[in-house]
């Protein structure tokens, strides 16, 4: 009897060897972001003078979803315009373990003399299935 009751020991031992470890590593393992395959464009323009504003930093805001309401805006991202004003940016889908709830674009000019503008809005990508992959963005005026 004693030699069953050592077999199952060692079974038992063996078997939360291998089980431990498959435990922590089979867990869905995050990304630190990852992205939407649809980008956004659009055009950044000075208010004054009607002209492209080259070299603006563009900046994606990403707030994200706590039971269901976005919360705090916690991560951005910045791009540039080319000489026409233009600009493409990409919409963070994930970071970390937070999904993205909503999406804010503000645009300053390099020197900072010019005021920056905003826009706000969501973007359900999962029950839009006939979004393409380039969505165009309000035209952004700096005054």
């Amino acid at each position: 009897m004693d030699t069953i009751k050592l077999k199952k020991q060692i079974i038992l031992l063996v078997f939360m060897q291998v089980a431990i470890p498959l435990l922590f590593t089979t867990c869905e393992k995050y990304e630190d972001r990852t992205y939407f395959k649809t980008e956004g464009v659009g055009y950044v323009y000075n208010k004054h003078t009607n002209e492209p504003v080259e070299n603006a930093r563009v900046s994606v805001g990403s707030a994200f979803e706590h039971r269901g309401y976005a919360t705090v805006q916690t991560e951005s991202e910045r791009f540039e315009t080319d000489a026409q004003g233009y600009y493409r940016v990409r919409f963070l889908k994930r970071y970390h373990k937070s999904n993205v709830g909503g999406y804010s674009v503000c645009s300053t000019a390099e020197n900072n003399k010019l005021s920056a503008t905003c826009i706000s809005f969501t973007i359900d990508f999962l029950k839009t299935n006939s979004i393409s992959n380039t969505l165009t963005l309000d035209t952004l005026w700096l005054q």
